[in-house]
């Protein structure tokens, strides 16, 4: 994949602390910020075209994601087998009788 230094890339395995463009980000949001931050503190001919990569990979939200009249431009483009999921991953299944059950995070 080639990327700029206006791109910002994220991974499931990324981390929100990180740059986004050295290191990938973990979340849609955050990637979001960053493009805004860099449109902020660049000129704006610079940052007309960013993209966000998303890497393959299960993107669990948590919360909406607002893209913003100030994203428009930006493109989000991800390779194979992306999925944004809204869901909960359940762990810790265990066997009651002829059921099985977990705890559901809050």
């Amino acid at each position: 994949m080639h990327t700029n230094a206006a791109d910002i890339l994220v991974s499931p395995t990324g981390n929100d602390s990180c740059d986004g463009i050295t290191k990938p980000v973990a979340t849609l949001t955050m990637a979001l910020r960053k493009v805004r931050e860099t449109r902020r503190l660049k000129d704006s001919a610079d940052t007309g075209n960013m993209t966000i990569h998303l890497q393959r990979g299960t993107y669990y939200i948590y919360e909406p994601v607002f893209v913003r009249p100030e994203d428009s431009g930006t493109k989000i483009i991800g390779d194979d087998d992306v999925v944004i999921s809204g869901g909960v991953r359940l762990c810790g299944w265990k066997k009651e009788g002829k059921l099985w059950v977990a705890e559901v995070p809050d």
